[in-house]
């Protein structure tokens, strides 16, 4: 059972594309253009995200209203 596993052409494949997919994600972390990972901007004089003064009202934006605004959705 175990040389069938080790000579199965499906497992190998999986196995390649697991570690092609890690090696990816680990060179886009690596040079800062993976989004999940992205560092938060840190907080402004009033609490809110950003350089506001205390004057602005503190805003709550979602992850998703931030990429769609990024992208123009």
């Amino acid at each position: 059972m175990l040389m069938d596993m080790l000579f199965n052409n499906k497992i190998w494949t999986i196995l390649i594309t697991l570690i092609l997919l890690f090696a990816i994600v680990n060179g886009l972390r690596y040079m800062g253009l993976y989004e999940g990972l992205e560092n938060s901007v840190p907080a402004g004089p009033s609490g809110t995200a950003g350089p506001a003064g205390p004057t602005e009202p503190a805003q709550t934006v979602s992850k998703q209203q931030q990429i769609a605004t990024v992208y123009n959705f």
